[in-house]
């Protein structure tokens, strides 16, 4: 019960992000169309979305097979806030970035991605426990 809760509050943490994510985009005055990937690789819209899907598939899997629970909780944030970005995809066909720092486009989906992509890959170096 207290595992399902935990899941759950970071899904709820995820959601919530998401939708602040999307009210700012929608409500700032200056906002960058980013028609590329990730590292700005121009694919067509219909191959990112694919390979996004993609990825959220094998993450899942990895997440089942491995049940690292730190990790799992990281990765189901990240999963949950990286759909604000698909949704931009799926509607506009490019994602919506409203912060800019030194020229460089972003939101706050894509800092969520990163800082916890970063964190999975920290904990996953310092910890052989999630391995066979």
């Amino acid at each position: 019960m207290t595992r399902s809760l935990s899941y759950f509050s970071v899904f709820a943490f995820g959601i919530a992000l998401s939708v602040l994510d999307q009210l700012l985009k929608h409500s700032l005055p200056s906002v960058q169309l980013n028609k590329g990937g990730v590292l700005g690789l121009a694919l067509p819209g219909w191959v990112l979305i694919i390979l996004h899907l993609t990825i959220t598939c094998l993450v899942c899997l990895w997440v089942y097979v491995h049940r690292f629970a730190l990790v799992a909780r990281l990765l189901t944030l990240v999963l949950v806030v990286a759909m604000s970005n698909l949704l931009d995809r799926i509607l506009w066909g490019q994602v919506v970035d409203y912060l800019q720092i030194a020229g460089v486009w972003f939101n706050l989906a894509d800092v969520t991605i990163d800082v916890g992509m970063t964190w999975v890959a920290i904990l996953l170096v310092k910890n052989k426990k999630w391995q066979n």
